[in-house]
């Protein structure tokens, strides 16, 4: 008898923890939220391509709303649409050939479309700022009194990830 009342006793405790636990707290978890909540937190991967694409977007923004009758030199931020301008390091119009060996190249490369009577496309490359910093150069050529403008704006690489995550 003694021995059936401890295990009816123990049953019993077992029974009550199982209730008291496992029941309540399975109403208390919402799946559909947990679910979202999963899927936003996993690890996305986001390629080259789309960078590139993005600050081309972005670029392609400023230069229509540009004023080509700016004069040569840095652009103030402050001037740039509001949509765009976290995404922005600097904008400048080249005037003249720079020292910079990336903006050298574009220059030389649209003066022989120019003397070749090729058209003047934008541009936009991956350019390295120190080792651990990188950015984007959009470029948008322009013949202003018949001589070559260049409408400069640096990407902030970062930025543009972010927007795409």
């Amino acid at each position: 008898m003694k021995k059936i009342s401890k295990q009816f006793s123990l049953f019993v405790l077992v029974i009550g923890l199982f209730f008291s636990c496992g029941l309540k707290t399975s109403e208390k978890i919402n799946s559909t939220s947990v679910n979202k909540q999963i899927k936003e937190r996993k690890i996305k991967r986001i390629k080259e391509p789309n960078i590139v694409e993005k600050g081309y977007a972005i670029g392609t923004t400023i230069s229509t709303s540009f004023n080509q009758e700016t004069p040569c030199g840095t652009i103030a931020l402050t001037s740039m649409p509001d949509s765009v301008s976290q995404f922005l390091n600097k904008v400048w119009i080249a005037c003249a050939s720079p020292s910079n060996e990336i903006e050298k190249s574009l220059w030389d490369a649209y003066h022989y479309n120019i003397k070749n009577d090729y058209a003047l496309n934008s541009n936009i490359q991956k350019i390295h700022l120190s080792k651990t910093e990188d950015a984007y150069l959009y470029s948008f050529p322009y013949l202003s009194d018949g001589k070559l403008r260049i409408l400069q704006v640096e990407l902030n690489h970062k930025a543009l990830v972010l927007a795409l995550y």
